[in-house]
C-alpha cells in the first residue's frame, strides 16, 4: 500500500542520537587526525579508482588545488553515455568527489542510472520493491563535511572547491551554494541543527533548489552565473542523504532537517515507472538494499532514477527528433516508449543496436588508426575511431534526422567500419 512517510523530530531521529563528539573546531581535528584516514576497505578501492581515473585523463575531468599546505582534488566524470562506466568503472566514484592529501575520501553520492538505462537496471532486473522512493529534486548537489585538519564545517559541489567562485566572475569569495547554505541555517537558526547533522566522519547531502529556476539553466557561462546569483539570493536546501565514511554506508535524510524531499514506501519499481511518466515534478529517486552491479561496480549506491516525462521534455529536449534520437542512444529509450509511436519505437530500437555495434568496432578501429586510414576509413567514422567518447556528437552532427531513416544510416556506416576492421584482423 502506498503511503507518505512521516516526517521525524531532530530529537527522536536515531542518527542524530549518535553523535556525541567534541564540539569546538580544535578538539574535531585532533580527533580526526588521531585515526587511519581511510575508514573502511571499500573507501581505500576507490580511492585507487580514482586515482587509476586520474592517470587514464579518459572521461574524467581532475581538479587540484593547493590550501593551507594541502592538496585538494575534484573528481567529476564528462560523459553522459552509460558504456564508459562499465569499461572505466572508476568513473562511477568521480560524481563530484574530493579527496584531501591523497588519502582523506569526501564521497557523496556514487553514479545512479536511470531505471532502464544500463543492462543492470533493467526493469525486469530490478527488485520488486525499493524500500524507498523519494522525490527527485531539480537543484544543486551540495556536500557538507568537516575538514579533517581544521575540523571546519564546509562544503562543496559536482564542479567547485570549497573558496572556488563559478568560473569568470568577481561576484562571489568563495562557493556561492555553499555560502547559501550556511547563510539560509542563520536565518533559520538551524546551525546547531546542521553542526549535529555533519558528525565528524560524515557527509550531509543537500540539493540547492531555487524556486522557478532549474538547474538544467546552468548548462553555459552565462546561465551558470545567473543560476550562481539567483541561488545566494533565493535558494533552499533540501537535505537528501548522509553517508558515514567510516562504514561507507549511504542513508536517506529521514526527519532530521526542515527540508526534505517527499517519499513514498510501499510501492513497487513497475508502479514507480508509472508514477513518474506523469508526474509533474523531476520524478523519483527509489533506495532498493541491493542491486545487480559486480565487480567494482558492486560498491555503487543503490539508487536508480525514474525520471518523469515533463523532466525529460523541459531538460533534454526530446520534443524534436533529434532530441528523441539523442535521448535514445545515451540508454533512454524505456523512458521514452510512452510517447513514442510503435513505427518510431521499432526504429530506435533497432539505431541503438546499431549504435552499440558501431562503438564495439571503434574500439577496435581506435586502436590501429594508421591502418585503418590506409584502408580507406574516411570521412565522420575515422574521426569516431580518433575519439570514440565524440560518436553521438558526430552521428547527430552528420546522420539524418528523421528517426525512421536512422537504423538503416547507422547499418550502413557500420557495415564500412566492419570491412575496415576485419580487412585489418586477417
Amino acid at each position: 500500500m502506498l503511503k507518505e512517510t512521516p516526517i521525524r523530530t531532530l530529537i527522536n531521529t536515531p542518527h542524530a542520537a549518535t553523535h556525541k563528539s567534541p564540539t569546538t573546531p580544535q578538539h574535531r581535528a585532533r580527533a580526526l587526525r588521531g585515526g587511519d584516514p581511510i575508514f573502511h576497505p571499500a573507501a581505500r578501492e576507490i580511492l585507487g579508482l580514482l586515482q587509476a581515473c586520474a592517470r587514464a585523463r579518459k572521461y574524467v575531468r581532475v581538479k587540484c588545488r593547493a590550501r593551507g599546505g594541502r592538496e585538494y582534488c575534484l573528481y567529476r566524470y564528462t560523459t553522459p553515455d552509460w558504456r564508459p562506466f562499465y569499461t572505466h568503472p572508476c568513473l562511477a566514484y568521480a560524481r563530484g568527489t574530493l579527496v584531501i592529501d591523497g588519502a582523506w575520501l569526501v564521497l557523496a553520492f556514487t553514479k545512479f542510472f536511470n531505471a532502464g538505462e544500463t543492462p543492470d537496471t533493467a526493469l525486469e532486473r530490478l527488485p520488486e520493491r525499493p524500500r524507498l522512493a523519494c522525490e527527485k529534486l531539480d537543484g544543486t548537489m551540495v556536500a557538507m563535511w568537516r575538514d579533517p585538519y581544521t575540523g571546519e564545517l564546509t562544503g562543496h559541489t559536482r564542479g567547485l572547491l570549497p573558496w572556488e567562485p563559478p568560473p569568470g566572475t568577481t561576484a562571489f569569495r568563495g562557493n556561492p551554494y555553499v555560502a547559501r547554505l550556511l547563510e539560509y541555517a542563520r536565518e533559520n537558526r538551524l546551525h546547531t541543527t546542521l553542526d549535529t547533522i555533519v558528525g565528524d566522519r560524515e557527509v550531509a547531502i543537500f540539493e540547492l533548489v531555487v524556486p522557478g529556476l532549474p538547474a538544467s539553466r546552468a548548462a553555459g557561462r552565462r546561465e551558470t552565473l545567473a543560476y550562481a546569483r539567483a541561488s545566494r539570493e533565493r535558494g533552499q536546501p533540501y537535505l537528501l542523504a548522509v553517508r558515514s565514511l567510516e562504514a561507507m554506508r549511504l542513508d536517506p535524510a529521514r526527519g532530521l532537517w526542515p527540508l526534505e524531499p517527499r517519499c513514498i514506501e510501499g510501492e513497487t519499481s513497475r508502479g514507480l515507472r508509472r508514477l513518474a511518466s506523469t508526474a509533474d515534478h523531476e520524478g523519483y529517486v527509489a533506495w532498493y538494499e541491493r542491486l545487480g552491479f559486480t565487480g567494482p561496480l558492486s560498491m555503487l549506491d543503490p539508487l536508480v532514477k525514474f525520471k518523469s516525462w515533463e523532466y525529460l521534455l523541459r531538460v533534454s529536449g526530446i520534443q524534436t527528433s533529434r532530441g528523441k534520437i539523442a535521448y535514445a542512444l545515451r540508454g533512454g529509450l524505456d523512458d521514452l516508449r510512452p510517447q513514442l509511436s510503435e513505427e518510431e519505437y521499432g526504429a530506435l530500437a533497432q539505431a541503438v543496436e546499431e549504435y552499440q555495434a558501431l562503438q564495439e568496432l571503434l574500439q577496435k578501429a581506435s586502436t590501429m588508426l594508421p591502418q585503418a586510414k590506409a584502408h580507406g576509413l574516411r570521412g565522420w567514422l575515422l574521426t569516431a575511431a580518433q575519439n570514440p567518447d565524440k560518436t553521438l556528437q558526430l552521428i547527430l552532427e552528420n546522420g539524418p534526422r528523421k528517426i525512421g531513416k536512422l537504423p538503416g544510416w547507422l547499418r550502413a556506416a557500420r557495415r564500412r567500419l566492419e570491412r575496415v576492421v576485419e580487412a585489418l584482423e586477417d
